[in-house]
């Protein structure tokens, strides 16, 4: 809408999806801002102001946090799109991602994430359980449909 010359059309896009993690909001070539601090950005909002501006269903395309920190991230966001959902945004859904941990793209570390371990010795996966509570706890309020 705001530079017509470069064609396009709005009948191309039919959802938007949107990640976020933890560590996704910071200042221009400066510091991550981080949560609770007076200049982050509730995603409610966030999830609001891109309704107003697209007018299309959206959905969190990838979110989540690493350690013993997942639950809380994962309570997090779900709350916020209940808030943005009673607000009139239209969230579609939301991608835990990754669902398993893994080993570290370009160093050694072990990235804990995700629902699942990385793969034992014997081939499988060990749940974590506190990650399950949590999701089956949020998939009850959407069910349910607590805002």
């Amino acid at each position: 809408r705001a530079e017509p010359e470069l064609g396009g059309s709005e009948d191309c896009v039919d959802v938007i999806g949107l990640n976020f993690y933890p560590h996704n909001q910071w200042y221009f070539q400066g510091p991550t801002i981080p949560m609770g601090h007076h200049e982050y950005r509730a995603l409610s909002d966030m999830l609001v102001e891109v309704a107003e501006r697209y007018r299309k269903p959206m959905f969190i395309a990838e979110t989540g946090a690493e350690g013993s920190g997942r639950p809380a991230w994962l309570h997090y966001v779900c709350d916020e799109v209940r808030d943005a959902m009673s607000r009139g945004a239209p969230v579609q859904g939301i991608c835990l991602y990754p669902v398993t941990a893994y080993p570290g793209w370009d160093n050694s570390r072990h990235a804990e994430v995700g629902l699942f371990s990385t793969i034992h010795a014997d081939g499988s996966r060990s749940l974590r359980q506190p990650v399950a509570n949590e999701l089956e706890r949020q998939r009850t309020l959407f069910a349910a449909g607590v805002s």
